[in-house]
């Protein structure tokens, strides 16, 4: 099923490559891919904003022993927004905003989600002729936005979209443009990040299990996550781009009343450690430099204790 997503991406190599296509001596605009960390900082008084929409939805469970089991599927519909704005030329602003939307046996329900707001420390600036790269430290806190508790029996915890407890994420960026290909430059990014949360009161069915009488304290688990992105210029106006996605998530804590389901069995919590590889290729259309738009699909590979998911999505990236 995930690689009906990526049937139509395969556009026409005319399309790609025009036939009055410029000369090859041109500079690439990267608007970076659908999920790397921003690469460069932006201009002091400029903002920045890349707003996606996802649509696809989960097929299935991966269990502890890495196998898929097709079952649990719902839709989803998400819009997400990504602000950067430019403070001064090591410092930037950032915020993500995700909306979800789930469709799980006729039924439907629309919820924000946890909010990410922090700032962006840039310490190097990459040089065309040499080896420097861009380098980066993105510091950003999560708050508890999204739905993560009192959660509607009707879902299966589907409609779950937050973690109720605050948290800080640290993120390394290092990124590099290269030109060895004649008339293809692209480039490699390498982000790693580290999440940690603190404590959250649950009550009733939570992200964390659980049953209508539970009520206690969870604490989520910590996540490593390791994104390796690339762009590749086919020609000035289109990029090929590529994110290739891990994540590790230590299993969560929870400490009170577990609760029983009407029928006195007791409420499942889902507490284990997670784990997931992800891809998320697209293909860029660059209008102006400072405007573009994607075409493209996100999909697990294979993954732990955790669903399994295919989406499309189109993107549209604006610097003003």
């Amino acid at each position: 099923m995930k690689y009906f997503f990526l049937a139509y991406l395969l556009i026409p190599l005319r399309l790609l490559y025009p036939s009055n296509a410029p000369s090859c001596d041109f500079t690439p605009t990267f608007l970076g891919t659908l999920l790397e960390f921003d690469n460069v900082n932006e201009n002091p008084r400029d903002i920045s904003l890349f707003a996606t929409l996802y649509a696809g939805g989960s097929y299935g469970i991966y269990d502890n022993k890495w196998g898929l089991t097709i079952d649990n599927s719902y839709g989803l519909i998400s819009p997400e927004i990504f602000g950067y704005i430019g403070i001064t030329k090591h410092i930037q602003a950032e915020f993500f905003i995700p909306i979800q939307t789930i469709f799980f046996h006729h039924h439907s329900t629309t919820h924000l989600g946890d909010i990410t707001a922090g700032l962006g420390f840039q310490f190097l600036w990459e040089q065309k002729n040499n080896a420097t790269p861009n380098l980066r430290l993105d510091l950003n806190a999560i708050f508890p936005t999204g739905k993560y508790d009192n959660l509607d029996p009707n879902f299966n915890v589907n409609d779950a979209n937050g973690n109720g407890a605050y948290g800080g994420v640290i993120t390394f960026v290092v990124d590099k443009s290269f030109y060895n290909i004649p008339c293809h430059p692209y480039n490699l990014s390498l982000n790693l990040s580290y999440t940690q949360y603190g404590k959250a009161s649950v009550k009733g069915i939570t992200a964390y299990g659980g049953s209508l009488t539970t009520k206690g304290t969870a604490r989520p688990g910590s996540t490593i996550l390791l994104n390796l992105a690339t762009e590749y210029a086919f020609s000035k106006k289109y990029n090929f781009a590529l994110d290739v996605t891990y994540a590790h998530t230590f299993s969560s804590k929870f400490h009170g009343i577990t609760g029983k389901n009407p029928d006195g069995s007791m409420g499942p919590m889902f507490l284990a450690s997670e784990d997931i590889l992800s891809l998320t290729p697209a293909i860029e259309f660059i209008v102006l430099p400072n405007l573009g738009f994607y075409l493209g699909s996100s999909f697990s590979v294979i993954g732990r204790n955790t669903p399994s998911y295919a989406t499309v999505n189109a993107s549209i990236s604006y610097t003003f």
